[in-house]
């Protein structure tokens, strides 16, 4: 089974290190979008399984991003990313009932990737 991630985040150097670990667990479909209106474009066409959305974006705001992608029809797991500690605070308080996890920019590994597409095996 092909499993695809789309990564939102407006740090080019950031993107480029997500889609390096995706691939060295074996992630052949990783689409990348720098804002919020490219991230639900790309959404729409490769209908991706998981979705890692960054906090900040320069056109939205991304938690409010990563509700409107958890929502879509075919239920993609979608994780949220910051390096700012404040924002896991903020991210359970926002999520109220919904599930919507959170990991650290600087605690995205190969292990914390294989646990967001891990993910992905479990709910099909």
């Amino acid at each position: 089974m092909t499993r695809s991630v789309l990564v939102v985040d407006d740090d080019p150097v950031f993107l480029s290190l997500v889609t390096r670990i995706l691939a060295s667990i074996g992630i052949v479909g990783v689409t990348t979008a720098q804002d919020g209106v490219t991230a639900l474009a790309a959404a729409d066409v490769v209908k991706p399984d998981a979705i890692l959305v960054d906090v900040g974006l320069p056109d939205c705001d991304g938690i409010d991003l990563a509700f409107v992608l958890q929502a879509l029809p075919w239920e993609p797991h979608v994780t949220v990313t910051s390096s700012d500690d404040d924002a896991a605070f903020v991210v359970a308080a926002r999520a109220n009932s919904q599930l919507l996890p959170f990991v650290r920019k600087d605690e995205v590994t190969s292990d914390s990737m294989r646990r967001l597409t891990s993910c992905t095996a479990q709910k099909g």
